[in-house]
């Protein structure tokens, strides 16, 4: 059998011109771990698992099942490499299937190019991800909603006894459980053929990204578990310790109750002006900020802040789903966004906080003392969550790269200049919006970076203030005007696309295209070829700013898939992170056609093990030579920097 090392460049993929066949697959397995908690990666693991059934066809052919191992391996094509594998969330499959031919796990997995993942697929093209909502959104034929009674009866143990239910246990429900797999194999053909009818297949290049995709989730990255493990001790004694000063302070048997601890505060009061009518985190974070709260009232807020840090969680998501070589695997949701951008699975580096220790030397003292016993307050313990992951790494992300594609969707020159010229951009913005000299404008470069930051999308007052503007509403629409008269092509492009949209075609700036598919889809095509799909879009009247105004809606692939709004600001945020996310993706393949090993990605960051800054930021653009071609006038910038712990620099 051909094998996949997460060692090498995956290959290009078989296309369907050169497959003799194709087989649908479905699986049912048992195992005592929990699935979404873990993950698949440590799920195949467990020493109980199995494989149950199969449902499979072969083209048009009729849906078997096959129960047992010596059927499942009679299964034709499965081990051909010239056959097209197709699933539904296929790394769920080739993973399973890894373990039961016997790989090496967890070092290396059946190859992803003998692979199609409708789930991927489809959520390239805008359609919701899971089989039943993709079914629906495409009209073929609906999967059965009785199957999750059944994965929690046969798939694993029950909750009350923790005992597995046998087949013979329950004869008519399997019996139902195997109807269901193969129905499941029925919808999945349906979807796989509907959106080969509907779309061609894959955007182009968008295939080679989702194997350079599964490359990245197989190879995983490594984690210290004694620093995890001492992290969630810690963690635990520090809570403890608090609750119990807290009880102590005030008397109240759960210092984690929200009404008692308010009861508390109305009796004693906090010595502000101000009532304490909650404890979220904005109001406890505000009375903390008034000096007049002193005392105990104070202390109490601080433990109640500090108790609802939920540090720990990262590093226990990290010890559940960490496999048996201390890698952390499948922690990216390819087309997490409808944009294309990915999203976090398991620890959710996309939302790690910022906070992080500045050098190698101070992580290491950090990680020594805290697996010693050092005591440790939920701060530390947050600052440290990025020294769990073991490098060494070079860490190289694109520089301002929202602002850089926006004003090259836009054509926005002098923003383009101001890069090329390697000037600071957001002194730049502040030299032009308050027309002074730009080595002047470098005491107003804060005005600058907020307005550049919360005003590209048609933001206004209140964008100004999510990011950190200061000043009245008058003093701020003032800032919000000069913006806008200094970017007057962004303004422009906003309000194109908006008519373009409406319409349903159009060219907006030079390098995006609006048009409308027979299937009433609105599709913005992108400079890398491939679209943003809104589906089902409507023009309907609902209030707005206090207004009933023709708003434009659509359904939203994600759950609960409800209908949104969306206007040109919005659409303009969609389609330059969509760029951004086409030339991070694009920076990973040629990492990965470069023998590099990028092992983590976090926004528009790549962490590669080993390597070094200039071929990293070389490879993800900065280098013409590998920069996309359809990106050609687009000023890209790698930043990046070494360290032996991810930290940020």
């Amino acid at each position: 059998m051909v094998r996949q090392t997460p060692a090498g460049a995956p290959r290009r993929g078989l296309s369907l011109g050169e497959l003799m066949d194709i087989l649908y697959v479905d699986i049912e397995t048992y195992a005592h771990l929990d699935l979404p908690e873990v993950g698949e990666y440590k799920y195949v693991e467990a020493y109980d698992f199995e494989i149950l059934m199969a449902g499979w066809a072969i083209n048009d052919g009729p849906v078997e099942v096959a129960i047992g191992e010596e059927a499942i391996r009679a299964i034709p094509g499965l081990d051909d490499p010239n056959v097209l594998k197709v699933a539904h969330n296929a790394n769920f499959e080739r993973t399973c299937f890894s373990h039961f031919f016997n790989l090496n796990l967890p070092l290396e997995y059946l190859p992803a190019d003998e692979w199609e993942d409708t789930m991927a697929l489809g959520a390239s093209w805008g359609y919701p991800q899971s089989l039943e909502a993709m079914g629906k959104a495409l009209g073929v034929s609906d999967k059965d909603p009785v199957g999750t009674r059944l994965i929690r009866l046969f798939s694993k143990p029950q909750p009350r006894t923790g005992q597995r239910v046998m087949p013979h246990e329950k004869p008519d429900d399997w019996a139902l459980f195997v109807e269901y797999c193969r129905q499941d194999v029925v919808v999945l053909r349906d979807i796989h053929r509907e959106l080969l009818a509907r779309h061609g297949g894959w955007h182009p290049g968008e295939r080679e990204i989702w194997l350079a995709d599964r490359w990245v989730n197989d190879r995983g990255v490594r984690i210290d578990t004694a620093l995890a493990e001492a992290a969630v001790e810690a963690d635990a004694e520090m809570k403890a310790n608090a609750r119990r000063e807290a009880q102590e302070l005030t008397g109240v048997d759960n210092p984690g109750s929200r009404n008692q601890l308010l009861e508390y505060f109305h009796e004693k009061g906090t010595g502000s002006s101000r009532d304490l009518t909650d404890l979220k985190a904005e109001s406890v974070s505000a009375a903390l900020a008034d000096p007049a709260v002193t005392g105990d009232p104070r202390r109490v807020l601080e433990i109640r802040q500090e108790l609802s840090l939920t540090t720990a969680s990262k590093y226990q998501a990290a010890l559940t789903r960490v496999n048996s070589d201390d890698r952390l695997r499948g922690s990216f949701r390819y087309f997490g966004a409808h944009t294309g951008r990915w999203s976090g699975k398991g620890v959710q580096l996309q939302n790690l906080a910022s906070d992080s220790p500045e050098n190698d030397e101070i992580s290491e003292r950090l990680v020594m003392e805290t697996i010693l016993g050092e005591p440790r307050t939920a701060r530390q313990l947050k600052q440290m969550v990025r020294t769990m992951f073991l490098g060494p790494f070079t860490v190289c992300d694109y520089s301002a790269i929202e602002a850089r594609v926006l004003a090259w969707l836009a054509g926005e020159q002098w923003v383009l200049d101001a890069f090329a010229a390697g000037r600071d951009i957001y002194v730049e913005t502040a030299s032009r919006m308050f027309h002074v000299p730009y080595n002047e404008a470098i005491a107003l470069r804060k005005k600058g970076k907020v307005a550049v930051l919360a005003l590209g999308y048609a933001g206004g007052v209140a964008s100004m203030r999510a990011m950190g503007g200061e000043g009245t509403d008058a003093e701020l629409k003032g800032i919000v005007q000069q913006w806008r008269a200094t970017n007057p092509r962004i303004v422009r492009f906003w309000k194109q696309m908006d008519v373009a949209f409406r319409r349903g075609n159009g060219q907006v700036g030079e390098h995006i295209k609006v048009q409308r598919t027979p299937y009433g889809t609105h599709q913005l095509v992108l400079p890398s070829g491939r679209s943003i799909n809104y589906h089902n879009v409507r023009i309907q009247e609902a209030e707005k700013f206090g207004k009933i105004q023709k708003v434009i809606t659509f359904d939203e692939p994600r759950p609960p898939y409800a209908r949104v709004q969306t206007y040109g600001g919005r659409l303009t945020e969609n389609v330059t992170q969509a760029v951004a996310r086409d030339l991070l993706a694009s920076g990973l393949v040629s990492l990965i056609n470069l023998g590099m090993a990028p092992v983590a990605h976090v926004h528009d960051e790549i962490l590669v093990e080993g390597g070094d800054v200039h071929s990293v930021a070389a490879a993800m653009g900065e280098d013409p030579a590998f920069a996309p071609a359809w990106s050609a006038g687009l000023p890209l910038k790698a930043e990046g920097y070494n360290c032996n712990r991810y930290r940020k620099d």
